[in-house]
């Protein structure tokens, strides 16, 4: 399971040393520091890449904004996420997108062919809904493949859901991706 905390630095909080000390960590949690803020990056649930489909960003932009991943046929691939799951966001040639997580036991809902959300014209109509965490703006700002294997140790997912066998490794990447994209 992923779990993220974040808070702002306050008045009452004049350092990051008593805003850290005023939080309640748990075991394997990374601090993450933004610009006035603070997050917790926790991680103990199954990672997973996702290739989002299309290399395209107004697809991109579609994913990210309504908190979706999307697939041609679910069951073709035996894509199955549990509540808890972190999913990275992958684009061919772009590299790592972001990350989110899978807040409730669902499966794949299928959209009608033809509706305003099939903005693919009949491929890709199988919807999941996640909380994505932290994301590109850019399809083009992605972390390169190359720079994932060669920093993470991590391979690009080889299917369209692929499993990141090494927490540890997943989670240095999960940390770069906050650190470019928050």
């Amino acid at each position: 399971m992923t779990t993220v905390q974040s808070m702002t630095l306050d008045k009452e909080l004049y350092t990051l040393q008593n805003c850290l000390e005023k939080a309640n960590f748990g075991d394997n949690v990374r601090i993450i520091i933004g610009e006035g803020e603070v997050r917790l990056l926790s991680i103990s649930g199954n990672v997973y890449w996702h290739n989002i489909g299309f290399n395209e960003q107004e697809w991109w932009q579609y994913v990210k904004t309504n908190n979706v991943l999307s697939c041609i046929n679910p069951e073709d691939r035996n894509a199955t996420y549990c509540k808890g799951d972190t999913i990275i966001a992958y684009a061919n040639e772009y590299g790592a997108l972001g990350w989110g997580i899978i807040k409730k036991d669902t499966t794949y809902r299928k959209v009608d062919e033809g509706s305003i959300e099939d903005v693919k014209n009949g491929t890709h109509l199988y919807r999941l809904d996640l909380e994505w965490q932290c994301v590109a703006d850019n399809i083009e700002d992605g972390i390169k493949p190359a720079d994932i294997l060669s920093k993470f140790k991590i391979h690009h997912p080889l299917s369209a859901f692929s499993p990141i066998k090494d927490d540890k490794d997943a989670e240095l990447l999960i940390q770069e991706l906050e650190n470019k994209f928050n």
